[in-house]
């Protein structure tokens, strides 16, 4: 297991300083970016190669997402600064960090962002810190080399020095790559993206004997932290996942690749994350808005995390802006918040015409809804691979994509301006069988946002109103955390359990539920149902049979 403060700069999506609010606050403090996006490596294979590691799609994506956020909110990206595909050598890496770090005041933030492949060595050198699995976890630049592992990648031995030796600068470092593989599902790997995991290497004892050709020769044992030491003052982590054994998959937001915690972090610098509006983001506020929409869109699959958390420490000054993020006049969603058209992807034979859906836009790997020829129909999966389930006509079809246009319009039903929903699962997010007990826990974002209804989207698109309340006898707020279990029934394949919490009973969404007669209503119905009640939204996945 690598060490709390060697899993802060590596674990999947690092992130970087913590400071008082009012040191960062100041809006003369400057933002100095390094963005790195690799999809191009050297020396692997295409990404329609049989075996890994090849090429991804949405490192470049990433990066250029990135620096288009910090530009809108005033951030200077030099050229320089932004690495992508050839231009993202670890050399190039490394001089750009330094330009980052030459002048900068005691109040700036140097940001480093990676997009790319990250990777695991055998720990063959010290200071051999990797107690439990004996490997050092590593991002691998566009020179790295299969041939010669030691070449075009920083171990987080190396990241964990050049943190330290960086001091007192704040830095934020953003990493989007995983280290080790592991699902809690089986996904269908050919219809989501890519994997940013490079495997794990072995370097050559003759490579430790000649002189070190990269950063390592800057990195000496007593630069490291024994492990359980605390993070330094100046670093703030950010992780792509909980865990080092879970994997970081490729997806698809508005028709491109992504990283979805690159994404994420884009809308969060857009101000999506700032909840109180004033001009920074705490770690609190980043660590929310995080783990609730990563952790949401990757259904359960990828879950971030912030360390540390502490609501007054400041994570980015973003400074003043208005109009980003304006406040909704009492809760209500606008229409600029209503959710696009639903990507569809069709692979072999397809079961409708494209352009005969007036809410279907073609997409590719990881479209919200995939349709796979099969013997017996067409096999449903959604945007992470998920099997949902098998369609034999149009109409069922047809029913999977008006399912994926409401849980989009769920996840735009976020307000964020609120904290984030209460709902956890009690159980693992793996396949249940038809029969299984399993339990929610649902806790009220405030003490002012208390009323709950509670409906699931089932695996065929039908929508199952009444689970909570059952009536309108109980129409009552919840006081606290509550837990509820449920018996798995057909149809088997992947439900989504939408959770919300209101400042009073959304009686016009009670009604629209009711009269729908278990069809999933459209967006802009729902929206008006709601009327001006402030509500906020959350959603699980339960993923069921064999």
């Amino acid at each position: 297991m690598t060490s709390p403060i060697r899993r802060l700069v590596l674990a999947v999506l690092a992130g970087g300083f913590v400071a008082s609010a009012g040191a960062l606050a100041d809006a003369r403090a400057e933002i100095r970016p390094v963005i790195v996006g690799i999809n191009d490596y050297a020396h692997f294979p295409d990404p329609g190669a049989a075996a890994p590691p090849t090429d991804l799609a949405g490192a470049r994506n990433d990066a250029q997402e990135i620096a288009r956020a910090l530009r809108s909110a005033g951030v200077v990206v030099p050229p320089e600064q932004l690495l992508i595909d050839d231009r993202a050598t670890l050399s190039a890496f490394l001089q750009a960090w330094d330009r980052a770090l030459a002048g900068a005041g005691p109040d700036d933030v140097v940001l480093v962002t990676f997009s790319g492949h990250g990777g695991q060595e055998i720990e063959t050198r010290p200071p051999f810190d990797e107690t439990t699995d004996g490997r050092d976890e590593t991002l691998l630049f566009h020179d790295f080399d299969p041939a010669r592992p030691s070449l075009g990648r920083l171990t987080d031995d190396a990241l964990q020095a050049m943190f330290l030796a960086a001091a007192p600068t704040r830095i934020v470092f953003v990493s989007d790559a995983c280290h080790a593989a592991g699902l809690e599902r089986d996904i269908a790997a050919r219809i989501t993206g890519l994997s940013r995991n490079a495997g794990v290497w072995e370097l050559p004892l003759e490579e430790f004997a000649a002189p070190a050709e990269s950063a390592e020769a800057e990195v000496v044992a007593d630069a490291v932290p024994e492990e359980g030491a605390a993070p330094p003052p100046h670093v703030t982590q950010v992780f792509a996942t909980a865990s080092e054994s879970r994997l970081v998959m490729e997806t698809s937001f508005e028709g491109e690749a992504h990283g979805a915690l690159s994404w994420f972090f884009a809308r969060a610098i857009d101000g999506e994350a700032d909840a109180d509006e004033d001009g920074v983001l705490s770690q609190a506020e980043l660590g929310d808005y995080l783990e609730d929409r990563v952790f949401t869109a990757m259904e359960q699959q990828q879950q971030p995390r912030v360390v540390p958390r502490d609501g007054a420490a400041v994570a980015l000054p973003l400074g003043r802006r208005s109009g980003t993020t304006a406040r909704p006049s009492a809760g209500a969603l606008d229409d600029a918040r209503l959710p696009g058209p639903v990507s569809v992807h069709f692979v072999g034979p397809a079961p409708f015409d494209l352009a005969a859906c007036a809410v279907c836009v073609p997409g590719g790997r990881g479209a919200a809804v995939t349709f796979e020829a099969a013997d017996d129909g067409w096999t449903v999966y959604n945007r992470t691979g998920d099997r949902i389930m098998t369609v034999a006509s149009v109409d069922a079809a047809l029913a999977q994509v008006r399912r994926a246009q409401l849980v989009a319009t769920v996840d735009a039903l976020k307000d964020p301006h609120l904290a984030p929903a209460g709902v956890a699962a009690l159980q693992p997010p793996r396949r249940h069988p038809i029969g299984t007990i399993v339990g929610f826990r649902f806790t009220p974002p405030s003490s002012s946002l208390a009323y709950l209804t509670l409906f699931n989207i089932a695996s065929d698109g039908a929508v199952q109103w009444g689970l909570e309340p059952p009536g309108v006898e109980r129409l009552a707020p919840l006081r606290g955390p509550a837990t509820m279990r449920f018996r798995v029934a057909p149809p088997a394949g992947a439900d989504q359990l939408v959770a919300l919490f209101c400042e009073r009973p959304p009686l016009g969404l009670h009604d629209l539920l009711r009269r729908s007669g278990g069809a999933a209503p459209e967006p802009e119905r729902v929206v008006a149902a709601l009327g001006n009640t402030r509500c906020q939204a959350g959603r699980i996945g339960l993923f069921t049979g064999p």
